[in-house]
């Protein structure tokens, strides 16, 4: 009987020994998995973190998304593209220092679309008095902050009144925009306004029907 317990206790200790043997192996293995990043790798990883980061600070429909606070409207003026269009241009001599064959596949896809998004960027900036901030695509992500806005705790209201403060002053800059078009000799097309009054007629709309009330809840 002793032997047998003796044999048993071998067995066991056996065992242990030889799942520690392979615990060990599996930790040197993943440690070794993991290589240190290149310069090359570094760099990409830094702009692909300055990209996302500014895009979840100026993207309405991001913020909306991911569940973050909105604590601004759209910025609808030539030096808030502008200043768009020079972040961009960084990005892309930031991009040029990169080594592609220090790349894995995978990175060098994520080289490719930050280098295709940063150069749309700067291209469409020159385009940026031939598009109307008036159009339904484009109000329409701003009226959703309100829309959707969500009340869940009593300083919900007053982040949504600092949200409606900001609307006077935002058709403001949609106005001067298109003040500056005109002066331009650049107007909407005469098809589109077809499609335009209808829309800003269908929101300037009082007490119950406009798209800022709020029930009593």
């Amino acid at each position: 009987m002793k032997l047998k317990k003796r044999y048993c206790l071998y067995i066991a200790l056996a065992i242990f020994l030889a799942l520690t043997t392979l615990s060990c192996k599996k930790e040197e293995t993943d440690q070794a998995s993991v290589p240190d990043l290149s310069r090359s790798s570094k760099i990409l990883k830094e702009a692909g973190d300055e990209y996302w980061n500014r895009r979840l600070e100026d993207s309405v429909s991001l913020r909306m998304k991911y569940g973050l606070k909105i604590e601004k409207l759209p910025d609808v003026s030539f030096e808030y593209a502008q200043s768009h269009s020079d972040n961009a241009q960084s990005m892309l001599e930031k991009l040029e220092q990169i080594d592609v064959k220090e790349l894995s596949h995978e990175e060098w896809i994520s080289l490719e679309i930050l280098k295709w998004q940063s150069k749309k960027i700067v291209e469409g900036s020159k385009f940026f008095w031939l598009n109307f901030p008036v159009i339904p695509n484009f109000l329409y992500r701003t009226h959703r902050i309100f829309t959707t806005f969500q009340f869940e705790e009593k300083a919900d209201l007053e982040h949504y009144l600092n949200l409606l403060r900001q609307y006077p002053v935002y058709i403001n800059d949609i106005q001067n925009r298109l003040q500056e078009q005109f002066d331009k000799g650049i107007v909407l097309p005469k098809d589109e306004i077809a499609l335009v009054v209808p829309f800003w007629i269908s929101f300037i709309k009082e007490g119950k029907q406009s798209i800022f009330f709020v029930k009593d809840g």
